[in-house]
């Protein structure tokens, strides 16, 4: 559910459930923490649970995953993600996405992550190159086309975006978000010929 392509608070409110039951069966499943590190995180990024409970619960998780998986990826991606939506401290959770992607280089999600935190510095370009290098990982994986669109619509990269985005509705034609940013990236060519 964290991975779906359409980003949407929905996705981390059901995974949340997921990701509980799976603590309750296995309190040392760190892998299983460092996800609710990620889900705790969106819902303060996305603003649906911004009570201190939350906060608390993201760091709790962190602590958690730190204890039972001290040494894994996953955990210092945990770390990255709490670094990035409840510190806010963007460049750090850069390089604590790039130690992780280190760790695990064969991971689109982390390089994806890497990217998305790079795009808050002023690394631009370098997070472009690392949303491409998340396809190139794993070219089925949905979640970098419509996030690479948000960053070019953002950037004023309109021209960059539509040369992209037809190819990328072929090739990924459930994602959503992508028939969005579509509209988006013609309108704000002048183009209504949609």
């Amino acid at each position: 559910h964290v991975n779906r392509a359409d980003y949407a608070q929905e996705n981390f409110i059901e995974a949340e459930s997921w990701a509980r039951r799976a603590v309750q069966l296995d309190p040392e499943f760190a892998h299983a923490w460092a996800v609710l590190v990620e889900i705790h995180g969106q819902a303060t990024w996305l603003g649906y649970d911004t009570s201190p409970e939350r906060f608390a619960a993201a760091a709790n998780a962190l602590e958690k995953a730190k204890q039972y998986g001290p040494g894994l990826a996953e955990t210092v991606a945990a770390e990255a993600e709490y670094i990035y939506r409840i510190e806010e401290d963007f460049p750090r959770a850069a390089e604590k996405f790039q130690q992780a992607h280190l760790m695990l280089p064969g991971d689109a999600e982390i390089m994806h992550s890497l990217a998305v935190a790079q795009r808050r510095t002023p690394d631009l370009e370098g997070a472009l190159g690392s949303f491409a290098r998340s396809l190139e990982i794993d070219p089925h994986y949905s979640r970098v086309p419509p996030t690479v669109m948000e960053t070019l619509v953002r950037m004023d990269g309109l021209d960059r975006a539509e040369k992209l985005i037809d190819p990328w509705m072929r090739r990924f034609p459930d994602v959503r978000d992508l028939r969005v940013w579509r509209v988006l990236v013609y309108l704000g060519r002048g183009d209504m010929d949609l």
